[in-house]
């Protein structure tokens, strides 16, 4: 994990959001325009929240030696490698604690701060099975490491490789199983409703 200084750290943020409209533009998918637009668009206003060393930085190391070269965002990267994840204050089920870690890299609680749009980065160890959960913000996914297996509704799971674009409709229920690699994704939340407010596990 790396400590920079807060100008480095600003100008990290802006070529981050600009990372993530990328990777999602390379897409193609229309539906992602808005978000794009905004993650384009200067940044107002930053704010560094007092974030921690993920306790599954182990795996973040090896997900970001397994990114393929064509996903990897050296600004992505980066930030990946600061000290800004967060485990979040969901009462997951015991064994899935500690498995997860998400950094907002802007949203209303982001690093770049907007109530426009939220995005950032999601990793998730191996071996592990997030629950199904859901939440109001329609929500897409863009695979960057890993194999694990995806399953929306009662549908069945479906292993996604990197480079997968996936899309949760806002409300439906979802849920993510790895295996022997970990999972590290972008993601990003769209919609009128964006607060965490919404979110449950089902």
């Amino acid at each position: 994990m790396v400590c920079l200084t807060a100008v480095e750290l600003s100008q990290l943020v802006e070529r981050a959001c600009l990372g993530l409209a990328s990777l999602f533009e390379d897409t193609g998918d229309e539906r992602c325009a808005a978000a794009i637009a905004c993650l384009r668009s200067p940044v107002q206003e930053q704010c560094i929240p007092a974030g921690e060393c993920p306790p599954l930085a182990h795996a973040l190391c090896e997900a970001l030696v397994a990114m393929p070269t064509s996903l990897r965002h050296e600004s992505l990267a980066a930030v990946a490698k600061t000290t800004l994840w967060r485990t979040g204050s969901v009462e997951f089920p015991t064994q899935f604690v500690g498995q997860s870690a998400v950094l907002e890299i802007i949203g209303p609680h982001g690093l770049a701060v907007t109530k426009a749009v939220r995005g950032g980065l999601f990793l998730q160890s191996r071996d592990s099975y997030y629950p199904p959960h859901s939440h109001s913000a329609e929500e897409f996914y863009v695979v960057l490491s890993g194999n694990a297996k995806w399953q929306k509704g009662n549908d069945p799971f479906q292993e996604k490789l990197p480079g997968a674009l996936i899309h949760h409709s806002p409300g439906i229920a979802h849920a993510m199983q790895t295996g022997k690699v970990p999972l590290l994704a972008a993601w990003i939340w769209m919609g009128e409703d964006l607060s965490y407010d919404s979110y449950r596990l089902d």
